[in-house]
């Protein structure tokens, strides 16, 4: 690969996560995390609008805008340059990259809605891009722990596996913040809950906050803890495939494993001191950081290795 990317994919990586983090930081703060009295400002057409009202938002939209604009152009350069060069499963994240982004632009021109689905989409699309951005740079950069990989066929399902976890984990932390559920556990959410009505809060395409929705206060708390279970259950697949292959300090899995443990932790933290915005931004933060290290680890088995040119 062209050593003219690297600084490119470095860059397209850095933009991902800003555009992860300031998309966040609208939808939350518009929603009401960190509004004051917590938690009964949350939620409230006074409170968004109070928010949107703000400078510091007006600017943080502004550049979140430019941002996804620097994104999409330098997506197109990269491809253009990278084409001749790559393999075909470097060309395939190519083109997810340049389709995801094509597909997050549309779906822009209809943000925010009412529709879950289109929280869902902006969700899972942003932590696409830091995972395919970061799949990019491992081809282009060679890691201190990037070593021939063992068991290829168990790591490849492994990756999947992660992968899936990850998405399902995503996707119900958006449907939290759809349905305007964060302040389901603002009372008491100590003992596993599971309501029936929790499955019809999980449809994407039915609109609506989670308390008109459901009369059962277990069914937003179920989304919670459907949340961490996933959470944990991610950590844990992790963990068993760091200890089974032993893997070296700097490979992508073990900053993976290091990642998912600081969101894990960052997820009981924003459990305890609930409604708190910078502790839950800087969760969906790191969960794009953990989609970038599960993106190459991706693609450190994809196919072997060539040393970059």
């Amino acid at each position: 690969m062209p050593r003219a990317l690297r600084p490119l994919l470095w860059t397209a990586l850095a933009l991902a996560l800003l555009i992860l983090g300031s998309s966040a930081t609208l939808r939350l703060s518009a929603n009401g995390i960190g509004c004051s009295p917590w938690p009964s400002c949350y939620g409230l057409a006074e409170t968004a609008n109070q928010v949107q009202g703000t400078s510091l938002v007006k600017a943080l939209r502004l550049t979140h805008r430019i941002t996804a604009s620097i994104f999409a152009v330098l997506a197109l350069v990269v491809v253009a340059i990278g084409w001749r060069t790559w393999t075909r499963p470097v060309k395939f994240v190519g083109l997810t990259l340049i389709a995801v982004t094509g597909l997050l632009a549309w779906v822009g021109l209809h943000t925010p809605s009412p529709l879950p689905a289109v929280t869902v989409v902006n969700v899972l699309g942003g932590l696409a891009l830091i995972g395919l951005s970061a799949a990019l740079l491992m081809r282009s950069t060679p890691l201190a722990g990037d070593q021939p990989e063992p068991n290829t066929q168990f790591v490849r399902r492994a990756v999947w596996t992660l992968l899936a976890l990850l998405a399902l984990q995503a996707a119900v932390g958006a449907m939290i913040s759809a349905r305007l559920a964060a302040s389901a556990c603002a009372s008491d959410c100590q003992q596993l809950a599971w309501s029936a009505d929790a499955f019809t809060l999980l449809n994407p395409m039915l609109s609506g906050r989670w308390s008109a929705l459901s009369g059962d206060l277990a069914a937003g708390q179920s989304l919670h803890w459907l949340h961490r279970v996933l959470g944990a259950a991610l950590l844990l697949a992790t963990a068993s495939v760091v200890y089974v292959r032993r893997v070296a300090s700097g490979s992508p899995w073990s900053w993976l494993s290091r990642v998912l443990t600081a969101t894990f932790g960052l997820g009981v933290a924003s459990a305890i001191w609930d409604g708190q915005l910078l502790i839950t931004i800087m969760h969906v933060v790191l969960a794009g950081l953990g989609a970038g290290a599960l993106g190459a680890a991706w693609m450190s088995v994809a196919r072997p290795r060539t040393t970059p040119s």
